[in-house]
């Protein structure tokens, strides 16, 4: 441990009772001033095993030894300048300062002042449904596009099927719009419940005719939570 300030060694002579080391007074006012500086300035390791529990108000520099973090510790100020490394865990932060990216495996677009907000590029993909209305379609992003089948489907009638998605979760938000394939005058489409990985999704032919058409959904997950 290396004291960033200057220390004053308290004099004790060279033997005991010499009279040859500080008076009291001295050694006293050395021992103040060294706590003193430690009390203000802080101290500055090359390298620190805490067993235990360790409470900082904040933390400086580029991050790079911020490793192992415990769960659930709130952390004050963190003035990050680059980057924290990976971590599976949570972190707590009060206020973040972050000089540099924050990498999320389900990223956002940045909201700007000009534009909106959603989702980076490669966040989603187009998934087409085989054969039938009805199947069961299997895609795991975030947002996308479902093309279904081009099977036919009867005047004033209705056909629903499943959409699996392992980051569906039953209290999320599933927005779904037709993007191609069907006017809103022959077509709705809905999203009628949602579950663990799974939407219920339910095609309506509205208009007065067979439509036959594969149709192109346009879709983007909201993760909600109800506590």
């Amino acid at each position: 441990m290396t004291i960033s300030t200057t220390y004053t060694a308290v004099n004790v002579g060279t033997v005991a009772n010499d009279g040859t080391g500080d008076n009291l007074r001295t050694a006293f006012d050395k021992v103040n001033q060294n706590f003193g500086n430690i009390y203000t300035d802080g101290i500055e390791v090359a390298a620190l095993n805490v067993i235990g529990a360790a409470n900082a108000a904040y933390f400086a520099g580029d991050g790079s030894l911020l490793t192992n973090l415990p769960l659930g510790t709130l952390y004050g100020n963190a003035n990050v300048a680059t980057y924290l490394p990976t971590y599976s865990g949570n972190i707590l932060v009060n206020n973040l300062t972050v000089l540099g990216n924050i990498t999320s495996n389900i990223a956002l677009e940045r909201v700007l002042s000009s534009g909106p907000i959603g989702f980076v590029s490669n966040a989603g993909s187009i998934v087409t449904q085989s054969t039938n209305k009805a199947n069961l379609v299997a895609m795991s992003k975030v947002c996308g596009q479902i093309i279904t089948s081009n099977a036919s489907l009867s005047a004033n009638t209705s056909v629903g099927f499943r959409f699996y998605n392992e980051y569906i979760s039953s209290t999320d938000i599933l927005v779904l719009n037709i993007a191609a394939g069907a006017s809103e005058a022959s077509s709705r489409v809905q999203v009628e419940s949602m579950n663990a990985n799974l939407a219920n999704i339910r095609i309506y032919n509205i208009g007065g005719g067979t439509l036959s058409e594969a149709i192109t959904l346009n879709y983007a997950l909201i993760k909600a939570v109800n506590s």
